[in-house]
């Protein structure tokens, strides 16, 4: 809009100029000695020169108002992809996949336990629950740990809980190794399971004694048989945990003997397990938890 107003200015100006020369004379204001302004008639010479000045101004009026638009009109793209700069962007981390997860395995509590002294690395330590109507014979749990926005930042190894009751809880430890502690804000946890076949059935189990017994622990408890039928072939299954929740290993045993590898329904039997301390690291000292149930099969 800004050039066609300054060519109709031009066009103005030349149209007087014109019509000023065909008339044979141009009036040009001039100063005399006192300063005051006298008019007199020009010739055909001075008015050429007027017009000359007149259109030279009105030239750079128009260079002037091109320039700056120019200066203030934004960069033009050319057709294509473009590639922008990248000198002062930080690369962007690779996104880590969503897992799926089962909502019949409901995650209970978890915990992270930062390596001492150390910025990245340590444990997570969880518990879970078995919602389905049935025991589960192995359960694969692949937990993923999550950012304050409850985005995945890092998949863990996948860790096994073996003969979980229907409606039963478990616990689990996994390591994390290169994610920072103070990044962890969750876990989601990522599940499959193989379920037990009937007439399998497993139940949880009581642990009210935990003795150390030279380079053993012994555990000493009792179970319920909570179905309808009595169960034989009864056998028992014990996890170990130390006192901050790490997975230390698992020992199975049997029934006491007076049971005869039988319970009935609604009825008790004790059992004593023994853990061979050989068989780990960690420091006696630091065993605290145990978790146990009793597998056997409907009659």
């Amino acid at each position: 809009m800004a050039i066609i107003a300054g060519v109709g200015l031009v066009a103005a100006l030349i149209a007087v100029i014109v019509l000023m020369r065909y008339s044979g004379t141009l009036s040009v204001a001039q100063r005399d000695a006192n300063g005051q302004i006298v008019r007199r008639r020009s010739t055909y010479g001075e008015a050429n020169q007027v017009e000359q000045e007149l259109r030279k101004r009105a030239e750079e009026r128009l260079a002037r108002q091109a320039d700056r638009r120019m200066r203030t009109r934004p960069p033009q793209r050319l057709p294509g992809p473009q590639t922008e700069p990248t000198s002062q962007q930080a690369p962007e981390p690779p996104a880590v996949r969503e897992l799926p997860v089962d909502e019949k395995i409901a995650s209970l509590r978890w915990s992270k336990i930062p390596t001492p002294g150390a910025t990245h690395g340590g444990l997570i330590v969880g518990t879970i629950r078995n919602l389905y109507g049935h025991g589960i014979k192995e359960l694969l749990v692949t937990p993923q740990v999550l950012d304050a926005e409850h985005r995945p930042i890092a998949t863990l190894a996948t860790v096994t809980c073996r003969h979980v009751p229907a409606r039963g809880d478990a616990r689990y430890s996994v390591s994390y190794v290169g994610v920072a502690s103070d990044q962890i804000e969750g876990v989601r946890l990522s599940t499959q399971c193989k379920p037990l076949e009937r007439p399998a059935v497993c139940y949880e189990a009581e642990v009210f004694a935990f003795d150390r017994r030279a380079n053993t622990i012994v555990l000493t408890g009792s179970a319920r048989n909570l179905g309808t039928k009595t169960l034989s072939e009864v056998w028992v299954y014990c996890e170990l945990f130390t006192r901050d929740g790490e997975y230390v290993g698992s020992v199975q045993g049997k029934l006491d003997e007076v049971f005869g590898g039988r319970i009935s329904p609604g009825r008790k039997a004790t059992f004593e397990v023994v853990f061979d301390l050989s068989k780990t690291s960690v420091w006696p000292d630091t065993i605290t938890l145990a978790d146990a149930r009793v597998v056997g099969k409907e009659e």
